[in-house]
């Protein structure tokens, strides 16, 4: 069975580890969960900065063709369909110095005037893109306008590829008249262009048709509604942000996708590891304190009581308690009970010999001859009425002196046999002396002094006995 000593430092231990354990890891939680907020705040504020710069970038766009939409030169290109508006303005260089990958010019009926194309290895031709033919010409829902300022911007998705695209009615540079048709620009949202927004924002952007195939193995299109626009998702320290966003005509057909690492839980549980490690630290010292504090201040003590206990045990029955079998309390409540029952037997056996001791005392005091009781040194700690009536002293002048008070009258031999019979002998001495009363008259006694011994013949009291004989000397010193 362990010691107390053993079991204390078990339990504070276990408790300590235990109640370390649940708390850190409350905290740890907490934090984990506070962290989370904070990311997915950090993720959703990033998306909102790339919607931004998209939105910036389609506004530019729409900037850009404001200047081609109300202008003369324009205005009468859709009337007459000049070449040299052509040549001057709608060649390659154009384009890519406007940003613009198609251009394209339509008539107040839908009718194509003129369309020019960039295709991605950067090569021109005069083509409409098959996939906007259904959106710019004819009743395209790009051609039409509430009003002579009204403009159309957005992102357009087909079923060949993205455009930011933007369309705005054909004026003069004065912006009175009649229009007299519609001018569309359109950039195509690439892998490159993902690269742009990527750099311009500091994070992996993408921007992908609902359907495409970018949501991990976790997620997919179900995890985005209209209701739930948003949604974020952790894989391998990064943390991705979806959202879904509108096209020019208002409709959910788009996802964002913003990509980047979970810095503020990674420094964050960085610095709960590091802070466990320090308070873990901090714990073992001051569990090593406590432990030294305990066993200095209680632990030793309750030690040296359970030794004091077995010494009762062994004074007490003669064989010492078992080891190892009972704790250190139990141990002490053990000898407590023993001690207990020593005791009450103990007082009843006083008790006892206290009324025996009182009835001896009677029949001493109502005594005739002279008797006291001395310490081994020969202090009086008892003398009867008739001591006092013998020698004239009382007890009270008689306690804590020796009867050299009265004595001394005999030679010097006779009280060194006397001392050397009950001292170093340990036997009875009886002798006739002559003593000396308190009034200075001298009296003739025989003594007879008895050493009380114990079981190991060591001196416990003397009592000494004088029989008063008649033989009395008046005389005075």
């Amino acid at each position: 069975m362990l010691s107390l000593r053993n079991k204390t430092y078990l339990i504070i231990l276990t408790l300590s580890l235990v109640f370390f354990g649940f708390a850190y890891g409350t905290v740890w939680y907490i934090a984990e969960y506070n962290m989370r907020l904070i990311q997915d705040s950090d993720v959703k504020n990033n998306i909102d900065l790339v919607e931004r710069i998209l939105n910036r970038e389609i506004e530019n766009l729409a900037i850009k063709q404001s200047d081609w939409a109300r202008w003369d030169d324009t205005y009468q290109f859709i009337s007459d369909k000049n070449e040299a508006y052509i040549s001057s303005n709608l060649n390659d260089e154009s384009l890519r110095s406007l940003g613009v990958d198609v251009m394209i010019f339509v008539d107040n009926t839908g009718d194509l005037v003129y369309a020019k194309q960039l295709s991605l290895d950067g090569t021109g031709e005069a083509s409409l893109p098959q996939s906007l033919a259904s959106y710019a010409t004819g009743r395209g829902e790009l051609l039409n306008f509430s009003s002579v300022g009204s403009v159309k911007r957005g992102l357009l998705t087909t079923t060949e590829a993205t455009y930011l695209i933007a369309a705005q009615p054909i004026t003069t540079s004065d912006g009175r008249g009649a229009t007299r048709g519609t001018i569309i620009f359109a950039r195509y949202l690439t892998d490159e262009y993902n690269q742009l927004l990527s750099t311009l924002s500091g994070f992996a952007v993408q921007i992908a048709p609902y359907d495409a195939r970018l949501f991990s193995e976790k997620m997919n299109t179900d995890s985005l509604s209209v209701t739930q626009p948003m949604h974020i998702e952790y894989v391998d320290g990064t943390i991705q942000g979806f959202k879904l966003i509108k096209n020019i005509f208002e409709n959910s057909s788009l996802v964002l996708r913003v990509e980047h690492p979970a810095s503020i839980i990674a420094e964050g549980r960085e610095f709960l590891l590091r802070k466990f490690w320090y308070t873990l630290f901090a714990l073992a010292t001051y569990l090593s304190v406590l432990m030294v504090v305990i066993d200095l201040f209680l632990l030793r003590r309750i030690e040296n009581m359970r030794q004091i206990a077995r010494k009762v045990a062994v004074m007490q029955s003669g064989t010492a308690l078992p080891e190892g079998d009972i704790d250190d309390f139990s141990y002490l409540a053990t000898v407590m009970v023993s001690a207990l029952k020593q005791a009450n037997k103990a007082d009843s056996v006083a008790l006892g010999n206290k009324n025996e001791t009182e009835k001896f005392k009677k029949v001493i005091d109502q005594s005739l001859d002279h008797t006291i009781i001395t310490d081994p040194d020969g202090k009086i700690i008892y003398a009867n009425p008739a001591a006092e009536n013998m020698t004239g002293y009382t007890f009270a002048e008689m306690e804590k002196d020796t009867p050299r008070l009265w004595g001394r009258q005999m030679p010097v031999a006779f009280y060194q046999k006397m001392w050397e019979t009950i001292r170093l002998r340990k036997e009875v001495f009886e002798g006739e002396l002559i003593n000396r009363r308190k009034d200075g008259t001298l009296y003739r006694a025989y003594a007879r002094i008895t050493p009380i011994l114990d079981d190991t013949k060591r001196i416990l009291y003397y009592i000494g006995n004088e029989h008063f004989l008649r033989k009395e000397s008046a005389e005075r010193k």
